[in-house]
């Protein structure tokens, strides 16, 4: 499998709404550490790579990587289509599986199925980030070669920052799948874009570091 498909962790330091986010600590852990040993238990099989940028402000991520003996790549600051079409031709995987670092509680069980769904399937594009799962746990998978077509095509800006946005809003072009997880849709927000989901996460830290499975949450907050 390791040819096939590969984790991609895109991250990098000058967020606009929490600057230097992927190194916030909970636990004497960054977010970045967090968010890679929580993929690590996605599959051994399945290599981890941290797609950052070419900018000065993100070498502090490769001397991270570089420490921690993280596979890193590094690419376009503003064309996210760009960054990840030569991560492909460099290492030539067949898939690319998409998590952002500011998400450190990917839903494991879910991740894992719908890994399975995309292989199988073959599809171009495989979520459940628009599913009933809590924001910030759900993943994106991409067919490589479906990322390369439309990288030749001539994009707006968003759909070069926002690649699954290109996905489905063409979805009669590509072989496109949306997984449904709950029925009763889950307003827990566990994406950290700002500093006051950042103090929510640390504050719950410890019981949410549990859960493998979102869908089975039970604790009101």
């Amino acid at each position: 499998m390791k040819k096939n498909i590969a984790i991609c962790i895109q991250v990098r330091s000058n967020s606009k709404r929490l600057k230097n986010k992927c190194f916030r600590v909970i636990k004497k852990k960054i977010l970045l550490q967090h968010c890679y040993e929580r993929l690590k238990n996605i599959s051994k099989s399945i290599p981890i790579y941290v797609l950052t940028t070419k900018l000065r402000s993100d070498n502090k991520i490769v001397i991270f990587c570089r420490k921690n003996k993280i596979n890193y790549y590094r690419g376009n600051n503003i064309n996210v289509l760009n960054r990840y079409v030569s991560f492909i031709k460099k290492y030539k995987f067949k898939n690319i599986v998409r998590v952002t670092a500011d998400n450190i509680f990917t839903d494991i069980n879910r991740a894992k199925k719908l890994i399975k769904i995309h292989l199988k399937k073959n599809n171009d594009f495989t979520t459940n980030h628009l599913s009933s799962l809590p924001k910030g746990t759900g993943i994106d998978i991409f067919r490589s070669k479906a990322l390369s077509e439309i990288n030749n095509i001539k994009l707006k800006k968003d759909y070069k920052e926002h690649i699954s946005k290109f996905f489905l809003s063409k979805k009669n072009f590509f072989k496109v799948k949306k997984i449904s997880v709950l029925k009763k849709k889950n307003n827990l927000n566990l994406s950290i874009d700002n500093l006051s989901n950042f103090n929510f996460v640390k504050k719950n830290f410890e019981y949410l570091q549990k859960i493998k499975n979102f869908s089975n949450i039970k604790k009101n907050f």
